[in-house]
């Protein structure tokens, strides 16, 4: 992925428990970027229920508290069990992540399947393209793999917290 890519209003953006993380807290410089760049593109970030679900047992809560409180998240509800798409997009990415891991898949965190679900449900709802902000490898990986294996219309990209702020400039991460 390319450093700097825009994040666009236009799409829905799914964003990781990783990211949140990764950005350390509002005092951070690395965290005032990631803001400033989501509210500047005009996203709404979309964070799954089971995101929301990892980060309120960490201590990176105060992270999303704050972006939902001021606009630039929102809460969305899983893919619907009846969305037969999207349900196999989540089981596909969890062999895929059980795979590239060595883990059971039943020890694979649900949130990271749901992306590729939700990927798919937006996509069949009629979204032309979904974004996916994540830093976790095998998710990339089962997030594209289970997108092509159902064959969904639309494009599912992929980007890190480094393709959308730039590189590190060497912030102290503090969780």
């Amino acid at each position: 992925m390319s450093e700097g890519a825009e994040l666009d209003r236009n799409e829905r953006t799914l964003v990781d428990t990783n990211l949140f993380v990764a950005i350390g807290s509002p005092e951070n410089a690395k965290f005032r970027r990631f803001r400033e760049t989501v509210t500047r593109s005009g996203v709404v970030l979309s964070v799954p229920e089971r995101v929301r679900d990892e980060l309120s047992i960490h201590p990176t809560e105060r992270r999303l508290t704050l972006a939902l409180d001021e606009g630039w998240a929102e809460v969305v509800s899983p893919p619907s069990l009846t969305a037969a798409e999207a349900v196999s997009a989540a089981d596909r990415a969890r062999r895929v992540i059980a795979e590239r891991t060595g883990r059971d898949e039943h020890d694979v965190e649900k949130a990271d399947t749901i992306f590729a679900g939700l990927a798919v449900q937006y996509l069949t709802l009629g979204d032309d393209r979904v974004t996916v902000l994540t830093d976790d490898g095998p998710a990339t990986e089962a997030i594209e793999a289970a997108v092509r294996s159902v064959e969904a219309r639309g494009t599912v990209r992929v980007l890190t917290l480094e393709d959308v702020i730039g590189a590190d400039d060497g912030d102290l991460t503090l969780i």
